[in-house]
């Protein structure tokens, strides 16, 4: 009989990788830098090329004392302040101080969603995927994962705000000096730590990657409707939004930089109770457990529509929530814009000179196109269902089961139309209802006016994305590039003084800006008939292409 010894593995002196809850940290984010090589200098280049656009279309602007004058009492109007953010040094208005106003908060948000998206993407669209819980089988520790994305994002952060630095403190502007540029660019890098924490927790909450988009993204609405309501009512409320706290800065002006120790102590905070959240779920589930289906499906289900409806509810609900609180917070502020065209009698006489219209018309169309440049990514959206459906392999069961491809492609459609219509006009209902509480009822049908005339824009701008579907579908997401060039076209446009022509290559440069404007209706008749053109020849080449999935 042989003798045999059992030989007990041993620990090397030091080696506390596999009960470290942070194991695999360093791998997992060179995977994940490695994966977004390409994101991060884009997201980066894109936000430092749409300041350097704003300061050299401001520093045009001032041309003598007088135009700056001018510049400066129609940047204080309640309507500009809404959009951009408060003057922070009246009767010291230089190159800088309006470079902060106009285009901080704008590229705070830009650096925001892109930290919530980054977070996504390495986090829950893993867990989503199942790819998280085969790298959890390995020598990984519960921690690794996050902690790997949040640095990964921290990273880009850091990429925005070097580049952002570097781009404005070589401009050589008056007044843009190397100090004010580097708080500028620090008050991104905050911004973008503060949101991905936030992005962080409520991937704890819910176990789909489009949910929690939505929820973070809709952080970020609530956090501009703080930071708008506050400034223009100058009531404090601007505090409580991390947005307002990157403005608190005062860029070019005073280079305050204790107001980011709160985005810095928020993010850390967030970041904690994220990790003790984590600890409370499972790879691939999340807190809210969704809600027990019931035993038989409705018959709205069985019919093609009724179950495309079915599967963007969350995103409608969401979105016309959104939107609806959104346009209350600014018909709330009717009022302080009054009480501006009393102060300031010869700007309306301007105004009115201009194009007959005053400057609360003016604040109406206004608000009304800005609510449908964001209406525009619920258009989007609604096109973008239908093609991950196809991805991930659950549209192919349905057309083998006899389901014809026109009345599949046809019910997408439809309910996308009717979707991106609700969101838009949840909107103006918003505005319209706290208008008329606060000023009187003609709001209420301006705004729903308004509303109607920019919904046929939204319609392009999701048959372009259906267009997509059918002829190129990898390239489906570059529908996006559409929703950022009109915002930056229809809504930033004014600010920047871009030339007219380049909101006429979007679809929602060309309804009228009513009240402001005389109401026509052939740019609704034309983009109408373009939609359905879109539409059409998306159908087509849908009915003629192979399927395409990952599954």
């Amino acid at each position: 009989m042989t003798a045999t010894r059992r030989i007990t593995p041993t620990k090397r002196s030091g080696d506390k990788r596999s009960s470290s809850v942070f194991a695999g940290t360093r791998t997992l984010l060179l995977f994940a830098l490695r994966r977004d090589r390409i994101r991060i200098p884009v997201w980066a280049l894109s936000i430092s090329l749409m300041s350097m656009a704003a300061l050299a279309a401001i520093d045009d602007s001032f041309d003598d004392p007088e135009s700056v004058a001018q510049i400066e009492v129609t940047m204080s109007s309640p309507a500009i302040v809404a959009i951009t953010g408060p003057n922070y040094a009246p009767g010291e208005y230089t190159l800088g101080v309006m470079m902060g106003q106009r285009m901080l908060v704008w590229t705070l948000i830009a650096v925001a969603i892109m930290s919530i998206m980054l977070i996504v993407r390495h986090t829950r669209t893993e867990e989503a995927t199942g790819r998280a819980e085969l790298v959890r089988s390995a020598v990984v520790g519960r921690h690794a994962s996050s902690f790997a994305a949040y640095m990964a994002v921290a990273t880009a952060n850091l990429a925005v705000a070097a580049t952002v630095t570097l781009a404005l403190g070589s401009a050589g502007a008056d007044t843009v000096d190397w100090s004010g540029s580097l708080l500028y660019g620090a008050a991104h890098f905050a911004t973008g730590l503060f949101f991905a924490s936030v992005a962080l927790v409520v991937v704890q909450i819910s176990e789909f990657p489009r949910g929690v988009i939505g929820m973070g993204v809709g952080v970020v609405g609530v956090a501009f409707a703080l930071r708008s309501a506050g400034d223009v009512a100058e009531n404090g409320l601007s505090w409580v939004s991390p947005l307002g706290w990157g403005q608190a800065t005062h860029v070019f002006h005073t280079d305050r930089w204790w107001p980011l120790a709160f985005l810095l102590i928020g993010a850390l905070v967030l970041a904690l109770l994220a990790a003790m959240l984590s600890t409370r779920r499972g790879v691939g589930a999340g807190l809210r457990a969704p809600r027990p289906s019931p035993a038989t499906a409705s018959s709205a289900l069985t019919h093609p529509f009724g179950f495309a409806m079915r599967m963007q509810r969350g995103m409608v609900v969401g979105w016309s929530a959104g939107l609806f609180a959104l346009g209350l917070t600014y018909g709330s502020v009717l009022p302080e814009m009054e009480s501006f065209i009393e102060q300031f009698e010869e700007l309306g006489a301007v105004f009115a000179e201009a194009g007959g219209a005053t400057i609360m018309d003016s604040f109406v169309a206004t608000i009304m196109m800005v609510l449908a440049v964001f209406a525009s990514a619920s258009a989007v959206l609604s096109a973008q269902r239908m093609r991950s459906e196809e991805v991930e392999g659950r549209a192919e069961p349905m057309l083998v089961a006899g389901l014809p491809r026109r009345t599949y492609y046809g019910a997408y459609v439809a309910s996308a139309v009717l979707t991106t219509t609700v969101v838009m006009l949840a909107g103006a209902l918003g505005f319209g209802l706290a208008g008329a509480a606060v000023v009187d009822g003609e709001v209420m049908r301006q705004t729903m006016v308004a509303a109607a005339g920019f919904i046929p824009a939204l319609w392009v701008v999701s048959a372009v994305g259906f267009a997509l579907v059918g002829i190129a579908p990898k390239f489906t997401a570059w529908v996006w590039a559409l929703v950022a060039y009109s915002f930056v076209t229809v809504y930033l446009g004014p600010l920047l003084d871009l030339p007219e022509w380049t909101a006429n290559l979007t679809p929602l440069g060309h309804p009228a800006q009513y009240p402001a404007e005389e109401w026509t209706w052939w740019p609704l008749l034309i983009l109408t008939a373009l939609a359905v053109l879109l539409i059409g020849i998306g159908a087509v080449a849908f009915r003629r292409r192979d399927f395409q999935s990952t599954i």
